[in-house]
């Protein structure tokens, strides 16, 4: 019959300190919120997104001065990120059934500007075109059940040569 390690032994104190550490790695995974990646964020956002909104991801458009990250939704529709030389994620778009997540796409603070400036209390959905004007952020967004639209982008990182025209769908 095998003999159970003793308490001070250095096994069962390996063992203890191993199941204290997987605890405490389980423990921080499950308390993190989720991982939301912003307009003006860095390119490593652009997966966040596609993986936040379980999107197949396409090969990306290199242009002039910067890089387009197309995504297609599980839902349908796509989702296109535009990140300039330094990978700065400065405009997207997006064509939809539904409105993809904006509060991942755009950001929190991006996202509560957004809804202050359209009046969005408790969620309430209007079928009006929603639009945020402001010197460090443009959002344009509309539709109807089926056909959701829209650009977001900030002007003041939008790379040199850049229109509004190119974001456009």
């Amino acid at each position: 019959m095998a003999s159970l390690p003793r308490i001070g032994s250095s096994r069962s104190s390996l063992s203890s300190r191993f199941r204290i550490a997987a605890l405490g790695s389980i423990v921080a995974t499950l308390s993190a919120g989720p991982a939301l990646a912003a307009l003006g964020g860095p390119l490593e956002s652009v997966e966040a997104d596609r993986a936040h909104m379980r999107a197949a991801a396409a090969p990306a458009l290199q242009m002039e001065g910067y890089t387009v990250h197309p995504m297609t939704l599980a839902g349908g529709g796509v989702v296109r990120e535009y990140a300039d030389k330094n990978g700065v994620v400065f405009a997207l778009n997006w064509t939809a059934p539904g409105r993809p997540d904006l509060r991942q796409l755009l950001g929190e603070q991006h996202f509560a500007d957004f809804q202050a400036d359209n009046g969005v209390v408790r969620r309430v959905r209007t079928r009006r075109a929603m639009v945020t004007r402001r010197p460090d952020l443009v959002v344009h967004s509309g539709g109807r059940p089926g056909g959701f639209f829209g650009v977001a982008y900030i002007p003041s990182v939008v790379p040199p040569g850049f229109s509004a025209v190119d974001v456009q769908q």
